[in-house]
């Protein structure tokens, strides 16, 4: 046999052309060794030619599967060239995305890898920016809730976005088809043409076009009704500034025309209503009374003379002025607020909590300030309670159109869409790499809040409304909703949001407001309904309002009036009638003109269902003081008394948990000082209570958890959050440690602050004992297995080493075929005692939740095979080993498959159950092997891939078969048992 050539003869020739390439250069051996790299290898991976001729092909690629280099190496025998795209690590841990050039290089009886490596990290990111470009257009184009269209040069629509079903019930298909005049009215018609006319006419004698027209037009709708819409319309043209078509915007304002109608029906309410409300109203003008109705008066103590054009502040505590004048200078300046509560002292009914509403109305032909008062003094009392207690149980507990924005989490404004000149003027080179600008002072102090507190929730936030400038210098009014973005750490990375702008709306609702908001308030958030009785005629007088609290109409009750004993007989329950009655006895005789009643009754709708009812009476006498008539309201005091019920069952649970639970319950300061233990404390831990409460719990926990239980409380107070899991040492009286573990939760007061925190504990002493034993006894006999592997491999080592020398002497085919038969015998028991290594680790930690999208894309496939997955988020519990089952999936597919060219990953509920399907076209598997495939020692290598994989996934209940039709290839069902699958969020 002639002498081989050698590799480092053949080498030296190369280098000359191959050093000074841009690209990487890589000798291999089909064993997977690097020969020989170039010098751009060198600078690209950030290693040495030394420390890359020491490596093997898997050091760049720690993420290629099992078999895959033999794969690959059995493909360019084939082909004699390769192309492929992958992944490569450098020395500093990055990875970078290659391009690889691979060629077949044969000399004697020696085969090489002769490889071009190109650094295509930049293009694939810039592929990935432009991706994401594109889908973020699409994405806010298919879903703005106004209707977006092109059309091309000869006016035929081109594009319509899926708005155009809510707005007009037609498909953007079917939208298309339409010419304009088939979609608006005849004369909404003629005023686009005569627009469209001015602007052609505009353009051809070479003057402006606008670059932006908004029209008010009529659109037809597919059930044959119309809605206006205000349409904004942008031309379009090519380089030689020929028109070319137009792209718009249509927006419905149908909601907005019925307003102006509805504020002019209101205006003749209003007056009416200010006469008639039961609850305590007044009318006000820069702080003077103008208006109290009847209940106002009555509780004030007064008579209306002394009332009118006096200062509204001789009748509130001097602690609330400052606050009083702030809500009406605002009120002023921006309009209604948020409700406040304030404490006054009644002449009638002593101290008080009053919940204010106030908007600015109308009043004798000039603005004021409409104020209502509800006395929420009971209701607060029951809230506060049932809050209290059930906080004791648990903790506090989520885009509108045009501008879309990001910030940074400092603030900083990194993008503005294009829309920001054409909607504000400014240019967008003002606003970007600046902190947010343009919004009016009174607002940013708000809008910083909104921002702050949908990063400090975590929660997309959505609503706000603000005013900003625009480039003209008038003001904007634009409502925003956001959403923070997290990267993979966690960290807010950037907030982006839409912001509308709604200057038409606020116009009109501003002043409807006024007027129709503080009417809804009076009559419904209380839940009041008016009625009169007349004495004469023995009559009740009831209105629809009335009705409807009872459940009823006044067509099916045969009117608007009802006597005393019908309306008993129909409405009040029996065991309150008498109430009723000994009421209107009173009233009958009364010849106090001042006289007032309450009445506090059952009712019982006609759906059957019993309502408490308070009923507010006053009188009318006649010139001689006989009585004409009542007047009064009724009011649904249903829900306070469920409060004060809740609250007594609450407390009545709490007290019941407390005394029977087998864990402790306590409560802590924010500073960790005891305020409460429960009874289990001294049973578990023998100290009394007494010598516990106002102690810091500092001075129970063993000194070496002090730092994790510290860490573990500025976890709930940073995140606000109910945590647990945390585990320590906590000291009992008789002086020995006891292993604990808890879950807290944050109490807060109104104002958001923390308080307090509640926590139960467990004792996991007796668990943490079998937890030590356990691990002590694995890790004996992991480093007996470990010993006893490592001299048998050093054995077999010997025998193969031994059995080289032998093949190499032998001459004889026969001992020759002897020997070969033993090498392979030995390396199949070297890849079984390989296996324990593998097998040894399983079930060691505890399961994980693991992204089974991060493991595909792990995955290193020939050039030749397409994978193809959508695994929708899912995540899996499972031993972190879960990443090798589908390493072993991806082998057998390529092993085994013969003719793969695609595999196929899919995911779908059963039941309660996750289906993971594995699909390929190869040549499946045989009937009756479909089980045996699992078996250890099964199949045409060492048998333990598909065994390896089924007990990794039975550690966490996870079970998996063969399902496959053999004549279309293999199929693998992965079924992931409810709870050990979530769906994250994208």
């Amino acid at each position: 046999m002639p002498p081989v050539p050698s590799l480092e003869d053949e080498l030296p020739l190369l280098k000359i052309s191959v050093d000074q390439s841009s690209d990487e250069v890589f000798w291999l051996d089909f064993a997977g060794n690097v020969l020989y790299v170039n010098d751009a290898a060198c600078r690209i991976t950030g290693y040495s030619r030394e420390e890359l001729c020491a490596m093997k092909i898997a050091g760049l690629d720690p993420g290629m599967s099992p078999g895959a280099w033999e794969a690959s190496v059995a493909d360019l025998r084939e082909k004699k060239t390769q192309f492929i795209t992958s992944r490569h690590q450098c020395k500093d841990g990055r990875f970078i995305d290659v391009d690889i050039l691979a060629i077949y290089v044969n000399q004697g009886d020696r085969e090489f890898s002769f490889a071009y490596v190109r650094d295509i990290t930049e293009r694939k990111q810039a592929e990935a920016l432009l991706r994401e470009t594109d889908r973020k257009y699409h994405l806010l184009a298919d879903h703005v809730h106004d209707v977006i269209w092109t059309t091309g040069r000869d006016l035929h629509f081109t594009y319509f976005s899926p708005s155009v079903m809510a707005l007009r019930g037609l498909t953007p298909e079917e939208a298309m088809a339409e010419m304009w005049q088939d979609a608006l009215t005849p004369n909404s018609y003629r005023a686009l043409r005569e627009s469209r006319e001015q602007g052609l006419a505009a353009w051809r004698s070479g003057g402006s076009v606008p670059r932006n027209i908004v029209m008010e037009l009529e659109f037809r709708c597919k059930d044959g009704s119309t809605v206006w819409t205000e349409m904004a319309i942008t031309p379009i043209f090519d380089k030689d500034r020929t028109p070319d078509g137009a792209v718009g915007i249509i927006r419905d304002i149908s909601q907005r025309r019925l307003m102006e109608q509805s504020l002019r029906e209101s205006h003749a309410k209003l007056r009416t209503v200010l006469d008639n409300l039961p609850d305590l109203v007044l009318v006000h003008r820069d702080g003077i009374i103008l208006y109290v109705n009847p209940p106002m008066i009555e509780n004030m103590g007064v008579s209306p003379e002394e009332v009118l054009n006096t200062p509204i502040l001789d009748y509130i505590p001097a602690r609330f002025h400052a606050r009083i004048t702030a809500a009406i200078r605002e009120r002023k300046e921006n309009g209604p607020h948020e409700p406040y509560e304030i404490e006054v002292e009644s002449p009638v009914k002593g101290h008080r909590v009053v919940l204010i509403r106030g908007s600015v109305i109308e009043f004798n032909g000039s603005p004021a300030v409409l104020t209502v008062l509800t006395d929420v003094t009971e209701q607060k009392r029951a809230e506060d309670a049932l809050r209290e207690s059930e906080e004791k149980f648990r903790s506090f507990v989520e885009n509108a159109n045009d501008i879309v924005f990001s910030l940074t989490p400092d603030g900083i404004t990194s993008y503005v869409s294009p829309n920001w000149t054409e909607i504000l003027g400014h240019d967008t080179a003002e606003i970007i790499g600046k902190p947010v600008r343009h919004i009016h002072p009174d607002d940013l102090p708000r809008v910083r809040e909104f921002i702050r507190q949908s990063v400090a929730t975590r929660k997309k936030a959505s609503g706000i409304e603000y005013r900003i400038q625009h480039k003209d210098g008038t003001w904007q009014w634009h409502t925003q909703n956001i959403s923070p973005v997290y990267d993979a750490g966690g960290t807010v990375a950037a907030i982006h949001g839409i912001c509308h702008d709604i200057t038409g709306r606020k116009r009109t609702e501003e002043t409807l407001r006024k007027s129709q908001q503080q009417l809804s308030e009076a009559m419904d958030i209380a839940s009041l309904v008016n009625w009169e009785y007349d004495a004469t005629a023995r009559l009740f007088t009831f209105d629809d309002r009335f009705y409807n609290l009872y459940g009823t109409t006044a067509e099916r009750e045969g009117g608007m009036q009802m006597s005393p004993q019908t309306y008993a007989q129909e409405f009040v329950h029996p065991d309150d009638q008498h109430l009723l009655f000994r009421e209107i006895e009173k009233l009958l005789k009364t010849t106090d003109p001042g006289y007032r009643a309450e009445v506090e009754h059952r009712i019982i709708r006609r759906d059957g269902e019993i309502r408490y009812i308070i009923a507010r009476i006053g009188v009318v006498l006649d010139a001689e003081g006989r009585l004409i008539r009542t007047h009064g309201a009724n009011q649904d005091i249903t829900e306070r008394r469920r409060l004060e019920e809740a609250l007594r069952q609450s407390e009545e649970k709490f007290r019941s948990y407390v005394e029977n639970a087998n864990d402790i319950i306590y409560s802590l300061t924010p500073e960790g000082i005891f305020t409460y233990v429960s009874p289990r404390w001294t049973e578990v831990l023998g100290h009394d209570a007494r010598d516990v409460l106002g102690k810091p719990i500092d001075l129970f926990l063993h000194p070496d958890d002090l730092p994790a239980c510290h860490a573990f409380v500025r976890q709930v107070l940073d995140t606000g959050e109910k945590k647990g899991g945390i585990e320590y040492r906590i000291r009992h009286k008789d002086g020995t440690w006891q292993w604990h573990t808890t879950t807290a939760s944050p109490l807060r007061d109104d104002a958001g602050s923390v308080v307090s925190f509640l926590g139960i504990c467990r004792d996991i002493t007796g668990r943490r004992r079998s937890e030590d034993a356990i691990r002590s006894a694995n890790r004996q006999l992991t480093l007996l297995t470990g010993i006893t592997r490592h001299d048998i491999l050093n054995k077999v080592s010997v025998i193969l080493g031994f059995l080289s020398f032998a093949e190499m002497k032998s001459t004889d085919p026969v001992i020759s075929g002897y020997l070969e038969k033993i090498h392979a015998a030995t390396t199949a028991v070297q890849s079984q005692i390989e296996f324990t290594r593998v097998y040894e680790d399983l079930g060691t930690h505890e399961p994980q939740w693991i992204d089974l999208s991060t493991i595909l894309s792990r995955l290193h496939l020939p050039a030749t095979i397409g994978l193809f997955a959508d695994v929708k988020g899912l995540q899996i519990l499972s031993d972190p080993m879960f990443e090798k089952v589908f390493f072993n999936l991806l082998d057998n597919s390529i092993r085994h498959g013969q003719q793969v060219t695609a595999i196929r990953i899919s995911v779908h509920p059963s039941g309660g159950d996750m289906i993971v399907v594995w699909e390929d076209n190869g040549v499946g598997i045989a009937a009756d092997e479909k089980e045996k495939i699992f078996e250890r020692g099964f199949g045409k290598n060492t048998g333990l891939g598909l065994f390896l994989s089924r007990e990794i996934l039975t550690l966490t209940g996870i079970t998996i078969s063969e399902t496959g039709d053999p004549s279309r290839g293999a199929r693998f069902e992965i079924r992931v048992p409810k709870g050990v699958f979530r769906i994250s969020a994208e």
